[in-house]
């Protein structure tokens, strides 16, 4: 049992990108909906922040110039003058409800926007490789509120290879989920 334990949690990283799209939505589907950041499943402190307490947080820092590359490697644009909070700081602050010992290794969190776009992190990824300090959810740009195209609140993994399909507009919700 232990074995297959350790090769559903090593392959959690390969295989939720492609299930991600089967799990049940949370989170509304109107642009009001995404004013507010939830962020529920196994954390303590369940909220829901409007998008403006985000701009205000202390957390909140700069990110240099990120281009957007999708599959195939040709970059559609590139992302400059915003800033964001680590998706870490905010499940910090959340604070991960594991239910045993090595439960933390079997979590992973789903980030959602309004219009359903879900992509997935594992928290291997997010605390244990350099992704996680790359990993932000933007809340303004150039000292303004975030375009109307992102939403009040985007996300984005800036270290990822191809960032383009971690790059979620429109965000309403984090998730932390256990396998």
């Amino acid at each position: 049992m232990d074995e297959i334990r350790r090769l559903i949690v090593m392959g959690l990283p390969l295989a939720l990108p492609r299930i991600a799209h089967a799990l049940p939505a949370d989170a509304g589907t109107s642009p009001e909906a995404s004013s507010f950041l939830s962020i529920g499943g196994a954390v303590r402190n369940k909220t829901k922040v409007p998008a403006e307490s985000l701009r205000a947080s202390s957390l909140v820092g700069e990110m240099g110039p990120v281009p957007l590359t999708v599959r195939g490697g040709e970059v559609r644009r590139t992302l400059t003058g915003y800033r964001g909070i680590k998706l870490t700081d905010l499940l910090d602050q959340a604070q991960f409800e594991p239910s045993d010992h090595n439960a933390l290794k079997r979590s992973y969190i789903i980030a959602r926007a309004s219009d359903d776009y879900t992509v997935v992190f594992s928290w291997s990824e997010l605390y244990n490789t350099p992704i996680g300090a790359g990993v932000l959810v933007l809340v303004e740009k150039d000292s303004e509120a975030i375009p109307t195209t992102e939403g009040p609140l985007a996300l984005i993994s800036r270290l990822d290879l191809l960032t383009g399909p971690r790059h979620v507009r429109w965000l309403t919700a984090i998730e932390v989920r256990q396998v």
